[in-house]
């Protein structure tokens, strides 16, 4: 609350227990950011159809995801070289990469330079001295429908400091991140990236689940789908978004990704996913070893901004059926009576809860609404998975 007399508005007020806290945070049993009693229902339904990504007690960890902090700004910044002291010493700029003979230099990606679904989000080729130190201007999309753009970092790092920090921890020649800074006041909280196998600083720290390409590609979708981000909203408390935070949140089981996809059944779930996240991802030459490793050979997707939005909603309303029940709730195993009618009363049916969760992002509303009049995200979500619903039911029968 922010006013005192907020403390009298309906559903300000709400209760959670001991179980309740077990449930939410398993690992460190602290309570939840919740606005409102909706909000807690809403949550802990989504967390007993979910499993977390990470149980402490007893353990339980159906992705075998590993965290790494790669290198640390300040203590690790007697590895960092700017363009000026490499090019004194004979190095060549060859795309965003150092090089002089067989060795190399990494470009040092840091968490400003990337969104969801973007690896080439901010370049400090083109920040000017007016810019505030931690601000970085966005990538125009001009430059994005160019496979062949790179951003240009503020330091690089020697390829070998990079590969010793992975040894033995990761295989894949990209990698998956997210950003530590964030808040549940910005336009979205969780803001995960793949990038190419390049150094990352410490306020981008790396995910490392064990699990087929396919199937890391499509939990990266979830990262940057809006159900995963609203849970997050509940958990981050100030401005980071820690591994603690992270391992507390309801995240698909990579192998859920081979099931059948329900509204396409029989095909698997990755068959309709992975697609679509490769396409959204895959826009520069520098992440085809992604591709190559999610079977696709041909060059780099197009940028194209409706196509891309259209590939977001279908995600997002695919990703809102994978994490709540379609037509009407079904109570979850263990699930009490009491929460449940709670859940009913607050959203009578799950497409309730999409609408609801669409309307807790108001920075996204507020830019769809300055671009295009109306919030066409909200619209369009909500219409695919009516469009999934129907086709569900279709392939049950």
């Amino acid at each position: 609350m922010r006013r005192l007399e907020q403390i009298n508005e309906e559903g300000r007020l709400f209760d959670l227990d001991a179980d309740d806290l077990a449930l939410l945070n398993p690992n460190t049993h602290t309570c939840p950011v919740f606005r409102t009693a909706g909000d807690a229902a809403l949550t802990k339904a989504i967390y007993r159809r979910v499993p977390l990504l990470f149980r402490e007690n007893p353990k339980a960890n159906p992705g075998g995801v590993r965290f790494l902090r790669m290198l640390d700004m300040a203590n690790d910044s007697s590895l960092f070289h700017t363009a000026k002291e490499l090019q004194i010493q004979g190095w060549k700029l060859d795309g965003n990469t150092f090089r002089r003979a067989e060795e190399a230099f990494l470009p040092l990606y840091e968490g400003k330079m990337f969104w969801l679904y973007n690896h080439r989000f901010g370049d400090y080729a083109t920040k000017k001295p007016d810019y505030k130190k931690n601000d970085l201007p966005e990538v125009t999309a001009d430059k994005l429908e160019l496979p062949t753009f790179l951003p240009i970092p503020q330091f690089w790092v020697d390829c070998r400091e990079v590969e010793d920090r992975l040894e033995g921890k990761w295989s894949h020649r990209w990698l998956l991140a997210w950003r530590d800074i964030t808040g549940v006041e910005t336009v979205r909280t969780c803001i995960a990236s793949i990038l190419p196998r390049v150094g990352v600083g410490h306020t981008s720290p790396l995910m490392l689940p064990y699990a087929d390409s396919e199937q890391l590609a499509c939990l990266y979708g979830m990262l940057c789908s809006f159900v995963f981000d609203y849970t997050a909203r509940q958990k981050v408390g100030r401005l980071h978004l820690t591994f603690g935070v992270l391992e507390q949140l309801p995240v698909l089981s990579p192998s859920t990704f081979s099931h059948p996809c329900p509204w396409l059944r029989p095909e698997p779930l990755f068959a309709w996913l992975l697609p679509r996240v490769l396409e959204l991802t895959y826009t520069a030459w520098d992440l085809k070893s992604f591709a190559e490793d999610c079977g696709y050979e041909g060059p780099p997707f197009r940028w194209d901004e409706e196509r891309r939005f259209q590939l977001r909603c279908e995600l997002d309303a695919a990703f809102f059926h994978l994490y709540l029940d379609s037509g009407e709730w079904q109570p979850a195993k263990d699930e009490p009576a009491a929460d449940f009618a709670r859940l009913k009363e607050a959203f009578p049916t799950p497409r309730h809860a999409v609408e609801y969760i669409m309307e807790t992002f108001p920075l996204v509303r507020k830019a769809d609404e300055e671009k295009h009049g109306i919030y066409r995200t909200k619209e369009r979500i909500p219409e695919l998975y009516d469009t999934m619903a129907k086709a569900e039911c279709s392939s049950y029968r």
